[in-house]
């Protein structure tokens, strides 16, 4: 924000996008946001120093405001509608089946490897911008950072290129069975709370 470069990580790159995009949905209505910190610079918002702030005096009472807050800010929720179709499982679908199809393209070399990897990443990436279906990115952006770390560590941390391919492809499997085995998992456990733990004791 008031530095020109930052260290971040994905994950919470993801929250500087969100954070954005909530604040592209106020943009015309004259409201101005002020961007404090010195961190990451956000679009929408202004750069202001904290000791810079100027706080007028006001004779509002804080609950007049948290009454206003809540009598306007928010709709009465909505249950008259069919969430399952706002679920998307055929896109759901759709989307796994072409990470597949792009992660089983021939490659030999470990250079070629993470080509296919990136391409995979970017294509599940592309979906990060479009409303409708944010909700399926976010349902696989987790495990597949995780995963692909792991497999490119695989690839580049354990041996030659020739080397390292058979186990590559071996860890590889495991990805691509799991994203074969998702848009079934997605249909018959949406509404389900996940019941699958770690034993740290094994």
């Amino acid at each position: 924000n008031f530095e020109p470069r930052v260290i971040t990580e994905p994950f919470l790159y993801t929250g500087k996008e969100q954070v954005e995009r909530l604040l592209s949905s106020f943009e015309g209505k004259h409201v101005n946001v002020f961007n404090c910190s010195n961190g990451v610079k956000m679009k929408g918002t202004f750069p202001l120093r904290s000791q810079d702030i100027l706080l007028e005096d006001t004779q509002l009472e804080k609950t007049t405001i948290v009454d206003y807050v809540k009598t306007h800010s928010f709709e009465m929720y909505q249950n008259n509608f069919d969430l399952e179709s706002l679920l998307f499982f055929e896109q759901f679908q759709q989307i796994c089946e072409t990470m597949v199809e792009i992660l089983e393209t021939d490659f030999t070399t470990r250079e070629e490897a993470v080509d296919v990897l990136f391409k995979h990443l970017n294509y599940l990436n592309s979906f990060n911008y479009e409303r409708q279906f944010g909700h399926l990115y976010l349902l696989l952006q987790g495990e597949a950072w995780y995963v692909n770390s792991v497999l490119v560590s695989v690839l580049y941390n354990y041996g030659k290129s020739d080397e390292i391919m058979p186990y590559f492809n071996e860890a590889l499997n495991v990805w691509i069975d799991f994203l074969k085995d998702a848009p079934q998992m997605y249909r018959d456990r949406w509404n389900e709370l996940s019941d699958y733990g770690f034993d740290y004791n094994e």
